[in-house]
C-alpha cells in the first residue's frame, strides 16, 4: 500500500460486514473431503505458518469462502487474485490455540514488513469470525483474509488484493470465476477474449460513445443452498453479489453494487450507491464520484446496521480508469460491455433482461 495512503480503500474493505461469515464451517455431518496436507509456510506470501497448519488442497466445496472476499474485495476497489485455505485443529485444539496461531501469523507478517489490521469481529452459534487486511507500504498489493475459529479448529482464507484504477497499473492478478448462478445461465466467465471482429472501436478521446450510454449490469450467485433441517423449507442462496451501471449522454453516471452472504439464519446485505462524472479516452474510461452512500443490514447483529454518506477522501479514492470496449455476447448475442482495470481479464456487463438500455 502506497505509504499507507491506501489505508482509506482497505477500510471500505473492512466496512463490507456481510462477508465476515465467509468462512463458516460446514455443517459436519456434510464435511467434503478438502485434502489437507501439512504446511509450514505459506505458499501465497513468504511467511512461515504456525505449528500444526493443514493446507487445502481441495478447497472447491468451500467455493464460497473465496467468493465471499473476491465480492468484498471488488466493492471496496480491489482485484482479488490468487487465495489459499490453512486449517487448525485435532485433539487438544482450543479456542486459546485460536488467539495463539492469529497472533502467531500477525507477528510472521508484520516481521516480513506487513501491517495487518482487523476489520471486526462477529460471534454466531457456528463460530467466531474475524476480517483482516495486510499490506506493505510503498506495494499496490496487499491481502484481505478472514478467520473462523471455534473450539475444534480455526480456519485462515485469505488472497491477494489489487488497488483497482491505479496509475501506473498494478501488476496483473490471478483471477478467479465468479460462482455460476443458480438456477440460471451463468455469466461470461472473466477474461473472455472475443473475436476482433465481434468488438467496437475504442472511442476518440474525449468522446462520449452512444453504444455505452444505458444502464449495464452483472450479477453472480452461489451455487451453495440452505434449508431448514427441522421444516424442510428453502431458506435461500448462500452468497450474491450484484453490480450496475448507468452512464447518461451529458457524462454523468450511477453505479448500485449489492452483496449478500447467508448462512443459514445469518444473513448480512451490503449497498453501495455512487454518481459522479465520466470521460472516456480511446480504451480507458474515467469515474469520478462525487456522491454516494453505504448500507448494511444484519439479521443477527442490530449494531452492525447502518446507512451513512461516502466521504470526501472516499469520494476521491474510489476514483477509477477502466479498460473498456463493446461486443457481443458470444452466448446470447445481447450487446455487452467488458470493463475492468486488467485489459486482457475483464467483467461482462449486459443490459437488463428487457434487453433496453436503463
Amino acid at each position: 500500500m502506497e505509504r499507507m495512503t491506501r489505508r482509506a480503500a482497505w477500510r471500505h474493505c473492512l466496512w463490507m460486514a456481510g462477508v465476515l461469515a465467509a468462512a463458516l464451517p460446514l455443517p459436519a455431518e456434510e464435511a467434503p473431503d478438502l485434502k489437507p496436507e501439512p504446511a509450514d509456510r505459506s505458499r501465497l506470501v513468504d511467511v512461515a505458518l504456525p505449528e500444526g497448519a493443514y493446507r487445502l488442497t481441495n478447497p472447491g466445496p468451500l467455493a464460497d469462502t473465496t467468493a465471499n472476499l473476491a465480492a468484498v474485495a471488488k466493492a471496496g476497489g480491489f482485484t482479488f487474485g490468487e487465495t489459499e485455505l490453512i486449517l487448525w485443529g485435532g485433539d487438544g485444539h482450543s479456542v486459546a490455540r485460536n488467539t495463539a496461531v492469529m497472533a502467531a501469523l500477525e507477528q510472521s507478517l508484520k516481521a516480513a514488513g506487513y501491517r495487518y489490521e482487523v476489520g471486526g469481529q462477529q460471534k454466531s452459534a457456528e463460530g467466531t469470525l474475524t476480517l483482516f487486511v495486510a499490506g506493505q507500504e510503498g506495494q499496490e498489493h496487499g491481502l484481505i483474509g478472514s478467520w473462523t475459529g471455534t473450539e475444534t479448529f480455526l480456519l485462515l482464507v485469505w488472497g491477494k488484493a489489487t488497488r483497482q484504477g491505479s496509475d501506473p497499473e498494478p501488476p496483473k492478478a490471478e483471477g478467479t470465476k465468479p460462482p455460476a448462478a443458480e438456477g440460471t445461465k451463468p455469466p461470461a466467465a472473466e477474461g473472455t477474449k472475443p473475436p476482433k471482429a465481434a468488438a467496437s472501436p475504442p472511442a476518440k478521446k474525449g468522446a462520449l460513445p452512444a453504444g455505452l450510454v444505458g444502464t449495464w449490469s452483472f450479477t453472480t450467485i452461489s451455487g451453495t443452498t440452505y434449508w431448514d433441517k427441522n421444516t424442510g423449507a428453502y431458506l435461500g442462496s448462500g452468497t450474491g453479489a450484484s453490480q450496475t451501471y448507468t452512464f447518461a449522454k451529458d457524462g454523468c453516471y450511477k453505479m448500485f453494487t449489492y452483496i449478500k452472504s447467508r448462512t443459514y439464519g445469518w444473513q448480512i446485505e451490503t449497498f453501495t450507491w455512487e454518481e459522479g462524472t465520466y470521460t472516456v479516452e480511446g480504451e480507458r474510461i474515467a469515474l469520478r464520484p462525487t456522491a454516494g452512500r453505504y448500507q448494511v443490514k444484519d439479521s443477527q447483529v442490530a449494531k452492525n446496521n447502518y446507512t451513512r454518506p461516502m466521504r470526501p477522501e472516499e469520494l476521491k479514492k474510489n476514483a477509477k480508469r477502466y479498460f473498456w470496449r463493446l461486443e457481443k455476447d458470444p452466448q446470447s448475442g445481447r450487446p455487452s460491455l467488458m470493463m475492468g482495470t486488467e485489459k486482457d481479464a475483464l467483467l461482462r456487463y449486459t443490459h437488463p433482461q428487457s434487453g433496453k438500455p436503463g
